[in-house]
């Protein structure tokens, strides 16, 4: 184990700095010159050592190998490749660092769940040949919720086709203001309405009252409000929203920009599954 670890981390630190050397070279043929360098065929090989690494040891071992290949690599490109008089080159060279970072972390998260043994869950899961990826979206706010997730669910274009992506699911989780019960109580939307406008959104949700069972929580199913943003500190809107007809039971500022774009795309455009299973919990 130690050694492979040490060989491991020692090809990842090789795989990164000869990755932030040859990124200097561009591919001087077919007109790749303006795209394309050497760097983009050395460090695909850092996710398979990130893959083989999380295959064999598991994710904690994995995770150390790209910190080690982190601090490693990028510390010897910043202490020699980067002019600190030079704000651009020092921005890039953090930038460069984090995006390593962030991709090599979120591929362990990625390859780890596909073996998720569910026997040992309550969730039921049919096997199929091609397994399952989880993408984790943290976090929009507003209107943004609507862009993002709406890029996400478009097809993948290619120069021949459209590639419609097979989408099973989608969950929203987030935190929102209650109009009943207390703090830290739970809630299940049956529907959102925008704020200000006569959009709603009912849905069916694959969360049920049932599915929180607790004595310690109370868990309440309604109505959610999306609101603009000082709205949810408006005392008398609160009290409107609470006494109205909507069987409103607490305000958020995502739900109906995500469950607009699901809709749009399963109902209208149908890019994804038009009986995607949508489930939201507050």
């Amino acid at each position: 184990m130690t050694k492979s670890f040490l060989l491991l981390s020692f090809l990842m630190g090789v795989v990164v700095l000869s990755s932030n050397y040859l990124v200097q070279f561009p591919i001087n043929y077919y007109g790749f010159n303006e795209i394309l360098t050497y760097g983009a065929f050395s460090y695909p090989i850092a996710f398979l050592i990130t893959d083989l690494t999380n295959r064999s040891f598991g994710k904690l071992v994995a995770r150390k190998i790209v910190y080690f290949g982190f601090f490693f690599g990028i510390g010897f490109t910043i202490l020699f490749s980067t002019d600190f008089a030079d704000y651009i080159s020092l921005r890039i060279a953090i930038g460069s660092g984090i995006a390593f970072l962030v991709s090599q972390l979120l591929d362990v998260q990625i390859f780890d769940a596909s073996k998720i043994d569910f026997s040992h869950t309550e969730f039921k899961f049919e096997s199929t040949k091609e397994a399952p990826v989880i993408i984790v979206m943290d976090y929009a706010f507003g209107e943004q919720a609507y862009e993002t997730i709406d890029e996400l669910l478009k097809p993948f274009k290619t120069t021949e086709k459209n590639i419609h992506l097979n989408v099973d699911s989608i969950s929203v989780m987030g935190k929102a203001g209650i109009l009943e019960g207390t703090k830290g109580d739970i809630m299940i939307p049956s529907a959102h309405i925008f704020e200000g406008t006569a959009d709603n959104y009912p849905f069916k949700n694959e969360l049920t009252l049932k599915d929180f069972d607790t004595k310690d929580l109370k868990t309440f199913e309604g109505t959610m409000v999306t609101v603009l943003g000082t709205s949810l500190q408006n005392k008398d809107l609160l009290k409107f929203f609470h006494d109205s007809t909507w069987n409103v039971i607490g305000l958020e500022m995502e739900g109906a920009h995500y469950q607009k774009a699901i809709q749009a795309a399963s109902k209208v455009r149908h890019s994804i599954n038009p009986n995607v299973k949508v489930r939201y919990a507050y």
